[in-house]
């Protein structure tokens, strides 16, 4: 399950930054250098309730492990659920269900499960808070763009 980013390298022109990464990626022959970085922003393994989360909030119900784009608003939403399931505002079964199946591990809400979430609150607080110190002079943030797949 992976969460990636995307941001466009603006700094230098085409040209030059081409020149940089051709330079650097000397042994690749064909194909041209992209001015953009990809991270991934997050990794989980067997995270089904975090998963089900993605189907259920971005992938409109249909799991597909096509990727799929994420709002920032999106992950505001997770880390807000993610949260109150810890500080136990909320039932864990209520908010964030885990999902049954082959693929997905164990369906209890055990230790688990708690540490998929203590993992997923700990670096998308990290992440938000990365990104809300790049914003733009109309209080956008930065130029990352998200998206989540999942692979079985």
């Amino acid at each position: 399950m992976y969460l990636t980013g995307r941001r466009l390298i603006s700094e230098y022109s085409d040209q030059e930054l081409s020149a940089k990464l051709q330079e650097a990626t000397k042994d690749i022959t064909k194909g041209r250098v992209c001015n953009e970085i990809i991270i991934e922003a997050m990794y989980w393994r067997k995270a089904n309730a975090i998963h089900q989360w993605f189907v259920k909030n971005v992938q409109d119900g249909i799991d597909d492990c096509l990727e799929h784009t994420v709002s920032i608003t999106n992950l505001k939403r997770l880390l807000e659920t993610v949260t109150e399931v810890l500080d136990k505002k909320v039932k864990p079964a209520d908010a964030l269900p885990s999902q049954t199946g082959f693929f997905f591990g164990s369906s209890e809400y055990d230790e688990w499960y708690f540490e998929d979430l203590k993992y997923t609150k700990e670096s998308l607080t990290k992440l938000l808070e990365e990104l809300c110190e790049e914003t733009d002079q109309f209080g956008i943030i930065s130029d990352w763009h998200f998206s989540y797949r999942s692979s079985w």
